[in-house]
């Protein structure tokens, strides 16, 4: 349970006053709509048209009189009313993008509908569920680019083959060496440990570079994994002006609870064999790895992120 976060969430508003809006820091437009698509009748909402007409009319009359008779006898009096109306309309069409709407109706409807937890207390796996804490965004695609590169990769090298070399002389065997024995063992320790670490920077490289974002309540946490595409600001900006610090105010997260806290498992033996052996326990050991490097820690739960934002008084 989100300890203080869960408070947090039950206090947000299910419509922002008048002197408050949200601001969004995530939006996953795709699966938001392939949620509303289902309560809608006709799908999801992507334009809005309002038409206004205002019109004004006048009317203008006049008297026309006539005189005439019967010579000797009467004479008489007639008269006509004359009217011209003219009217003037004015019509205004507007046209209004739904996608901001969609997501505050998308809250509307999970409440409506008693779909939405609020807090972790009691959620269980497949829910929807709103957290609040503090926030913070680490973005992880910035080290892609440097295992690769040739300086980074050399000084990682060097400083691998010098830690080898410092273990090496301090065993007793090694002191005990002499001569020709110690640098035959200085070269093959050395040229292992290249190896070593050319093949540890090439599988770095290979996993998975993501976007991540942690909700930290008082005593629990909330970890996922944030689209690039569905990030209002780019990344890069948020990097730039919070680099690690904690995002100020207190966020809102809606997704789906995908993932209890739990262990990382450990990696499985591959026994050497003349015989083909299957890949899945390599790929086994490798997944394993990478939510170990850049996944989800064990005691934080896991959640596929729809909704990302704060609530913005005066």
């Amino acid at each position: 349970m989100l300890t203080g976060a869960s408070d947090d969430s039950e206090n947000l508003s299910e419509n922002p006053e008048r002197n408050s809006v949200y601001e969004f820091l995530y939006h996953d437009v795709a699966r938001v709509a392939s949620f509303l698509a289902q309560f809608e009748t006709y799908g999801v909402l992507l334009n809005t048209k309002a038409t206004e007409i205002a019109g004004r009319s006048t009317t203008t009359k006049g008297l026309v009189s006539a005189k005439g008779g019967v010579p000797l006898i009467a004479e008489g009096q007639a008269s006509l009313d004359r009217g011209v109306t003219a009217e003037e309309l004015e019509t205004a069409e507007r046209s209004y993008d739904p996608l901001w709407a969609n997501a505050k109706t998308f809250l509307d409807y999970l409440e409506s509908e008693s779909l939405l937890q609020r807090g972790l207390s009691g959620a269980k796996i497949g829910q929807f569920v709103l957290v609040s804490g503090e926030l913070s965004v680490l973005q992880l695609t910035l080290l892609k680019s440097l295992w690769t590169g040739p300086g980074f990769k050399e000084k990682a090298i060097e400083t691998q083959i010098a830690n080898a070399m410092a273990a090496l002389m301090g065993a007793s065997q090694m002191a005990a060496s002499a001569g020709a024995k110690k640098n035959q063992d200085q070269t093959a320790v050395a040229k292992q440990t290249r190896a070593n670490a050319l093949a540890g920077m090439e599988l770095i490289a290979s996993l998975p570079h993501t976007i991540q974002a942690t909700i930290q309540g008082n005593d629990t946490s909330v970890w996922c994994v944030l689209a690039e595409s569905a990030l209002i600001p780019a990344a890069s900006d948020i990097t730039l002006k919070y680099g690690s610090l904690i995002m100020p105010g207190t966020w809102h997260a809606l997704g789906i609870l995908d993932a209890m806290p739990s262990p990382i498992p450990e990696q499985v033996p591959i026994v050497p064999s003349e015989k083909p052996v299957h890949i899945g326990p390599v790929l086994h050991n490798i997944s394993n790895l990478a939510r170990t490097l850049m996944g989800r820690p064990p005691e934080a739960y896991g959640l596929t992120p729809l909704l990302l934002f704060r609530e913005v008084t005066a």
